[in-house]
């Protein structure tokens, strides 16, 4: 795999002089691309598997810049004799910048591979270095094919009401004003489209952009088909957009810059339209209908009892590595007449392999047997037929955890019930619930470099709207579906618990509370009960309660999971 892919990046340096730029700047994606294959242009070049990271190549240099979840990944997977792998943010995009081009040089970058956000960041940043940036209409190296890969219309099943949802956008807008929507989670809620077939990393929503304005027809820009014909919109080719935009009679054009792709603002501003921030749009699919709170519901007990299994067999040693976790989630969610793929590849580390946090051992050609001793990280997720899960549970293999793992391990659960049994105000930040799940781990010292949680879609993406870290403003509102999921990372050790959460009304007015949806114990055996408080006891037992009343008779023939789900719900 690395001789490939340094083959593929001289084969990239090999056009700079024809592109006439001197180093290039690599997002994830070049979006609007191969349906089929979907690997990244990160990967493609370095060998670099994870879902974020950037990549800034000059003729004689090549960095790669991830956060903490990514860095022993990125050491696993690229080349170091090649490439230079950064933190973010320890390492600033400013100092990279100024090691890969020098003054009164070109930098190239894809209009469909930059948000336009960071195009503006990028543009002010040129000025202070002095360099140059030309834009890229088609990326150098990559072929990129349409698939035969078909479009489903989820409206004609019955479960999304788009002229509802496209009706609701509309009526945000003035009659002079249009928006375009790029952010996947969105283009899946106002069209009701999904991929007939998930992609290689399990999307199942298709790169497009929807064009949106007061009186007329929305129009979708997606080279893909659909397999029948719908009057809620138009779908077109990308290279429609130009002419539409032009007979749409209006002249101002919102978009979120944040996650709209470079090359809509920018033929827009082209064409002389102004063009408007905006980001209101973003939380509307986040807000769960009851049919879609019923289907997560109904997916987070699929996919719980799957899980449920998967760590029952592997503590009493009946099934013996990485992969074989894996398979046998695989198997159990497979005998769902709803499945339809993994949400995500899911994470099978063992031992030491806990510490990588995003760890699959197929990424990593790895595939590590269990030993009588060690830590055993699963987190997994699915996407059911109108429902789309994600959770994470930690145990121990073996019988002797040593004090320091348990310690870690109960912070990390009183993190998660912390978090569980809080009442917010009705908009409440992000950031604020963040602090409540660090707060805990910050006492004893400890950190964690992700996010604390996110939205999670009924049957699209397994992130969306809203983001739960330090520095997020999005709000959490009622009938929101998101992910509480700490951790503690060590050189040798990673830790992670994840539940999924319904935010609900409370008892008090104008405040919320959470409702887990999902049902899968935690470790009696790791648990130190005396460093739980009393309210955090009453939520342990009486989430267990219900645990075993959700899922004990799915086991009734099978004495061995039976045992070890009462074993591990007894009351402490």
């Amino acid at each position: 795999m690395r001789s490939v892919c340094d083959n593929n990046l001289n084969k990239l340096r090999n056009q700079f002089d024809s592109l006439e730029i001197d180093a290039i700047f690599l997002g994830m994606y070049n979006t609007f691309g191969n349906y089929e294959s979907n690997i990244s242009d990160i990967q493609y070049f370095s060998g670099f598997s994870g879902s974020n990271g950037r990549c800034f190549i000059s003729k004689s240099n090549a960095i790669i810049s991830v956060d903490g979840r990514y860095v022993k990944q990125a050491q696993a997977q690229v080349n170091n004799n090649i490439w230079q792998i950064v933190r973010y943010p320890d390492t600033s995009v400013v100092d990279i910048f100024k090691e890969i081009v020098q003054p009164n040089t070109t930098l190239g970058i894809c209009l469909y591979s930059l948000k336009y956000n960071s195009y503006l960041l990028l543009l002010e940043l040129s000025k202070k270095l002095n360099f140059n940036i030309k834009l890229l209409d088609e990326f150098p190296v990559i072929i990129r094919k349409l698939s035969n890969t078909k479009l489903l219309l989820l409206n004609n099943m019955g479960q999304v009401s788009v002229s509802n949802n496209i009706n609701k956008i509309q009526d945000t807008l003035n009659d002079n004003e249009g928006l375009i929507i790029t952010e996947s989670s969105m283009v899946g809620w106002i069209t009701g489209v999904r991929l007939a077939k998930p992609t290689s990393n399990h999307s199942l929503i298709p790169s497009a952009a929807v064009f949106i304005t007061k009186h007329n027809k929305p129009v979708v820009f997606c080279d893909l088909t659909l397999d029948y014909n719908t009057d809620d919109f138009i779908i077109t080719s990308l290279d429609d957009f130009e002419q539409y935009i032009k007979r749409s009679n209006i002249d101002t054009i919102k978009c979120n810059f944040l996650n709209t792709y470079l090359y809509f603002p920018y033929t827009l501003l082209q064409l002389q339209y102004n063009v408007v921030n905006d980001n209101f749009s973003s939380k509307m699919c986040s807000i769960k209908t009851p049919i879609e709170i019923n289907n997560q519901k109904d997916g987070a007990l699929l996919t719980s009892l799957a899980m449920i299994k998967v760590l029952a067999m592997a503590e009493t040693n009946n099934i013996h590595s990485e992969l074989e976790a894996i398979n046998l989630f695989c198997q159990e969610l497979s005998k769902t007449s709803n499945f339809v793929d993994f949400s995500f590849d899911p994470i099978s580390a063992f031992g030491d392999n806990s510490s990588i946090i995003h760890y699959n051992p197929k990424s990593f050609s790895y595939n590590t047997n269990f030993t009588s001793d060690g830590l055993f990280l699963f987190d997994g997720g699915a996407h059911f037929k109108y429902s789309t899960t994600d959770m994470t549970r930690t145990i121990y293999i073996g019988n002797n955890p040593s004090n320091e793992v348990k310690q870690q391990y109960t912070l990390v659960l009183k993190s998660i019930i912390d978090f569980s049994i809080a009442k917010f105000p009705s908009n409440v930040k992000a950031c604020s619930l963040d602090a409540i799940a660090r707060s805990v781990l910050w006492n004893y010292g400890y950190n964690y470099s992700f996010g604390t949680g996110h939205g999670v879609s009924a049957f699209g993406n397994v992130h969306e709207y809203p983001s739960i870290s330090t520095n997020s403003n999005h709000e959490i509102l009622e009938n929101m579906i998101v992910t509480i999921e700490p951790g503690i990372y060590t050189n040798n050790t990673g830790i992670r618990m994840e539940n999924m959460l319904l935010i609900k009304h409370s008892e008090y007015s104008n405040y919320n509370e959470f409702e887990t949806i999902n049902y899968i114990p935690f470790s009696n055996k790791l648990i130190i009960k005396e460093m739980l408080s009393t309210d955090e006891m009453h939520w342990l037992n009486n989430y267990h309660s219900q645990v075993l009343n959700k899922c004990l008779d799915y086991f009734n023939d099978n004495e061995l999971i039976k045992n070890w789900l009462i074993n591990n719900t007894e009351p402490l």
